[in-house]
C-alpha cells in the first residue's frame, strides 16, 4: 500500500479504499491508520464528497444529453415490443406457401 511521504494515506489509496478494492491486509491497514489520523478521514470524506458531486452533476446535468447505453432500460423496452408486433416467422412462411 502506497502512502505520501509523510507517512498519510494518498488519495489513490484512499480511493481504492473507497472503492473496496485494496487486499485484505491493505484495507486492515488503511482502516487502522483512518482511526488514527484526523487528517486522512478529513482526505477520505473531501473524496467521498467529490464523487457525490460529480454523480449528482452527472445525474442533474449530463444525463439528459447523453445518449442510453446500449441494452438500457429504454432499449429493453423496445425490442420487446418490436418482437410483441412482429409476425411469427411461421406465419409469414405459411402465407408465402398459400401465394405461390
Amino acid at each position: 500500500m502506497r502512502h505520501q511521504a509523510s507517512g498519510h494515506l494518498d488519495d489513490g489509496v484512499l480511493l481504492r479504499y473507497l472503492d473496496g478494492e485494496l487486499t485484505g491486509r491493505e484495507m486492515r491497514r488503511a482502516r487502522a491508520h483512518l482511526e488514527a489520523c484526523w487528517q486522512c478521514r478529513c482526505a477520505r470524506e473531501a473524496l467521498e464528497s467529490t464523487v457525490a458531486d460529480c454523480i449528482e452533476y452527472r445525474r442533474k446535468v449530463l444525463a439528459a444529453g447523453l445518449p442510453e447505453p446500449p441494452g438500457g432500460p429504454t432499449s429493453r423496452i423496445l425490442q420487446r415490443e418490436r418482437g410483441r408486433n412482429a409476425l411469427p416467422m411461421r406465419g409469414i412462411s405459411l402465407c408465402n406457401k398459400k401465394l405461390r
